[in-house]
């Protein structure tokens, strides 16, 4: 009975001992697997388009003035085969260029002062450097000359114990006796003094240290300050940049310029007024619109984007394969147009002019901990 007791025991302990094996197999590989999809695989981050709509070959457009003002410039004439961007029709845009080139002059110009805070900066670390290294060799010196001050000491010291236990039995005795005692109290006095010499040192080794270190924070902080006003200075440029732009009337896509209003330098055009028309004479095209921050620095030329159907039955009818072809550099009603290329056959039917259409683009792909990093990132600020 005893016997089978034990038996018993032995068989439910070793599959006790199975299953946990099993579990913390199981664990391991689970934690192995979600590290490796946290830290490895991709995810793909999608901008959606606010609005967007279908340019058929073929199809005309119109072309709007969104500043108004006196014309400048005309680029282009009736019946013109333009590119996409080609200047169309330029307003003058007033001091808008001039300021420009004053923040381009400003940003230049900070970015000089940098390279020169960093050269300076440079120097000064190079300089305390060397007076640090100065102080030390001077310390590692004394230090030595205090070692070998404590060996006089030492051996001063052994002299002057020496005569001390011996009997005065003359006055030449007496006074070799008192002659140590003298060179031990110099001995000793030499040491003290190199002693305080070496503190000394010490606590100005310290001290310079602190002090170069304050100047380094310093010279950190205004490198710092500069880095930022260059940033701010580059982000007057753009805005600049992207003002100067509405005063431009660009192809938005490769095209015949159907039809151009009669202007002449100098005439007056009014904002949101057509000047003319341009016909698509390129491929299937979906003009999407974007918010500014989905598209700024996300949405990007030659990047894969999906052109979705709005009202279609299923899936398979509703979604075609495309490329970003254009990003407009300046926001038009507070939004950003990107121009899609749809890699299609221009006889589609469901492809016709103006069809309501939704646009997603891939504009990056994050690994999940960056995302996390992220999104910790905007919940800091």
């Amino acid at each position: 009975m005893r016997a089978s007791f034990e038996s018993t025991i032995v068989s439910t302990h070793s599959r006790g001992t199975g299953w946990e094996l099993g579990l913390w197999i199981l664990g391991t590989v689970t934690v192995f697997a979600w590290l490796g999809w946290f830290f490895f695989d991709d995810i793909r981050v999608v901008r959606h388009s606010v609005e967007a709509s279908l340019v058929a070959p073929g199809a005309a457009e119109g072309l709007v003035v969104l500043e108004s003002g006196t014309v400048e410039q005309i680029g282009a004439t009736i019946g013109d085969n333009v590119e996409t961007g080609q200047v169309i029709l330029m307003v003058n845009a007033e001091d808008l260029p001039e300021q420009i080139q004053a923040a381009s002059n400003r940003v230049t110009a900070l970015e000089s002062l940098l390279e020169i805070a960093r050269a300076q900066s440079a120097a000064k670390s190079e300089l305390h450097a060397r007076e640090v290294d100065a102080v030390e060799r001077e310390l590692r010196l004394l230090n030595a000359t205090r070692s070998s001050g404590a060996e006089i000491v030492e051996a001063a010291s052994g002299v002057a114990a020496l005569y001390n236990s011996l009997e005065a039995r003359d006055l030449v005795s007496a006074i070799d006796a008192l002659r140590a005692q003298a060179e031990l109290a110099s001995a000793n006095v030499d040491q003290l003094m190199f002693e305080r010499e070496s503190a000394r040192l010490e606590d100005g080794l310290a001290t310079m240290r602190e002090v170069h270190r304050a100047k380094e924070l310093d010279g950190e902080k205004s490198l710092k300050a500069v880095e930022i006003e260059i940033l701010s200075a580059a982000a007057d440029v753009r805005v600049l940049q992207n003002r100067r732009e509405r005063f431009i009337v660009r192809a938005p896509r490769p095209g015949r310029l159907a039809s151009l209003k009669t202007l002449r330098a100098g005439d007056f055009v009014g904002e949101g007024e057509a000047v003319g028309s341009l016909v698509n004479e390129g491929p299937v095209a979906v003009d999407a619109w974007f918010l500014p921050e989905d598209a700024i620095g996300h949405i990007r030329a030659g990047q894969a984007a999906e052109v979705v159907l709005v009202g279609a039955l299923t899936r398979v009818d509703r979604t075609f394969e495309g490329v970003v072809h254009r990003v407009s550099d300046a926001p038009e009603r507070g939004l950003i147009r990107a121009t899609i290329h749809l890699g299609t056959s221009e006889g589609d039917p469901r492809l016709r002019q103006n069809a309501p259409v939704e646009v997603r683009v891939a504009a990056q792909a994050l690994k999940p901990y960056q995302l996390v990093l992220g999104f910790v990132d905007r919940v800091a600020k």
